[in-house]
């Protein structure tokens, strides 16, 4: 039953359990989520925003010195007035955005025009097969070329290049990475094992791609949030920016870009979390594994979980084979 994905559901079940029960974190230092409300949204009078009110948002959050910014909005096609103040902006080398890979060609969203690929990142989610996302995708491989995910972008950019020129945090150093000999990444000391089709409670995943089991950070509050009119009438706090990576992104429910995740069984209200603040989570899993030496989820090999099986099953065997008696044989 288990090798088939039998008991998948179960053990799924479990896991959310467990992600529940785990000690909340609570929001993480490096991150700041700048959230396109649906206030927002009516107080700009249309959707999707206008090039300007982006340019605007980037222009803002640079004056306070942020270390990267990742925008979680499609800019493939201009949305006038503003075009050329968004272009400019985009040219700033610690501003990252997103295209979409879909699963055909029909449902592809192309990057904006001019980035280079290391400040590109696709948002694509994985979904389990009951809807929630429990894994993070970090790479994939699309026509012999590697597409990396934003969140998986803007934590490797943080980690990898130490300080970006604007930056005046002296103690940043870049941290090394490598592949090992199982071709996984390795970030300084931490070794961020990737799943496989048969992982932990996992019989029947598609496995392509580099995956991680996502480690959630928080139920509500990955990060210290603000409002997009907050950012343009410059009410924010410095510290929440300065060396930051700030994600932008909407959390209006109009827009529908929410996800079912392993805190939604047991939420009130609103019981999906917003894109942007899943990929938040997926940064901060990052961050935490090899800056705060936080745990990653981790698993037996499939020969470790056979072995442990026959285990039980050959002492199951063995206590009915000696005790007759139903009562000893219950106790035992």
């Amino acid at each position: 039953m288990r090798q088939l994905g039998g008991l998948q559901s179960l053990e799924l079940f479990a896991f959310d359990q467990m992600v529940r029960s785990q000690q909340d974190q609570g929001t993480d230092p490096r991150l700041l989520i700048v959230a396109i409300t649906e206030t927002d949204i009516q107080n700009q009078k249309q959707w999707p925003l206008s090039d300007r009110v982006i340019a605007q948002t980037l222009a803002k959050l640079q004056q306070y010195q942020p270390r990267l910014i990742g925008l979680d909005l499609f800019r493939d096609v201009p949305n006038k007035p503003g075009q050329a103040e968004l272009a400019q902006q985009l040219q700033q080398s610690n501003v990252l955005a997103v295209h979409y890979l879909g699963n055909t060609k029909a449902e592809k969203v192309a990057a904006p025009v001019g980035l280079p690929p290391d400040r590109i990142g696709f948002n694509d989610l994985v979904l389990d097969p009951d809807g929630k996302v429990r894994r993070n995708l970090m790479f994939t491989n699309i026509n012999n070329t590697v597409a990396t995910s934003i969140s998986a972008q803007l934590a490797l950019t943080y980690l990898t290049r130490g300080c970006l020129p604007q930056s005046s945090q002296p103690t940043c150093q870049p941290v090394p990475s490598k592949l090992t000999k199982k071709k996984e990444l390795q970030l300084g000391t931490v070794v961020l094992s990737r799943l496989k089709a048969d992982s932990g409670g996992y019989q029947t995943i598609d496995d392509r791609g580099y995956q991680l089991l996502l480690n959630y950070r928080s139920a509500d509050r990955v990060a210290n949030q603000v409002s997009l009119q907050q950012v343009l009438d410059g009410q924010l706090d410095p510290a929440w920016v300065k060396d930051k990576i700030v994600l932008i992104g909407t959390t209006a429910p109009s827009i529908k870009d929410v996800f079912y995740t392993p805190y939604s069984s047991a939420a009130l209200g609103n019981r999906q979390m917003p894109g942007v603040m899943v990929h938040a989570q997926m940064v901060s899993q990052i961050l935490s594994a090899v800056l705060d030496n936080r745990p990653l989820p981790w698993f037996w090999s499939e020969r470790k979980e056979v072995a442990w099986i026959w285990a039980w099953a050959l002492l199951g065997g063995l206590l009915a084979w000696r005790l007759r008696h139903p009562l000893m044989l219950g106790l035992a």
